[in-house]
């Protein structure tokens, strides 16, 4: 009897286990689905590289990495603010991230791009990234992960918060 009994709670621990997982791998791509077409959406309507990349003095004479992007609005509003995070890289290797945010005066018109300069004080970075940054032969590339993006028309597309 005790083992009947042992054997009718396991196969129904098991059941409810399965159940559960089952559900929950049913939820994970309904929520990735949202995201990437959050990301296709944001990538038909803003496209960001960089394009150069510099070290200077600034007012202080305190060195300054500069970092230059194309922001292009691919879409038909005018965008009002971006905001996206940028991972550095040599030979596929990260080795520092950051966000960058921006607020268009006045807003960046449609089927329009700018270039945009980041200055960033080099003490603001860690010991290899400073390194890295004031190597003018390094050859650093910058992967960019897109956040968020409002438009002059109240509307947003978020992708990461």
């Amino acid at each position: 009897m005790k083992l009947l009994k042992s054997l009718v709670i396991l196969g129904l621990s098991s059941l409810i286990a399965v159940t559960t997982s089952q559900a929950a791998e049913k939820q994970v791509p309904q929520q990735t689905q949202k995201r990437d077409i959050a990301l296709e959406r944001f990538n038909q309507n803003v496209g960001i590289h960089l394009v150069s990349r510099g070290l200077q003095a600034d007012k202080n004479n305190q060195p300054v990495v500069t970092l230059t992007y194309t922001i292009q609005n691919k879409g038909q509003n005018k965008i009002r603010s971006l905001n996206w995070v940028s991972a550095y890289q040599i030979e596929n290797k990260i080795f520092y991230v950051r966000e960058l945010p921006i607020n268009f005066e006045p807003s960046l018109d449609s089927k329009q791009q700018i270039d945009v300069t980041f200055n960033v004080p080099l003490s603001e970075m860690p010991e290899q990234a400073q390194q890295l940054f004031a190597s003018r032969e390094a050859k650093i590339s910058a992967i960019n992960g897109a956040k968020n993006v409002a438009f002059s028309n109240g509307k947003r597309i978020v992708v990461a918060k």
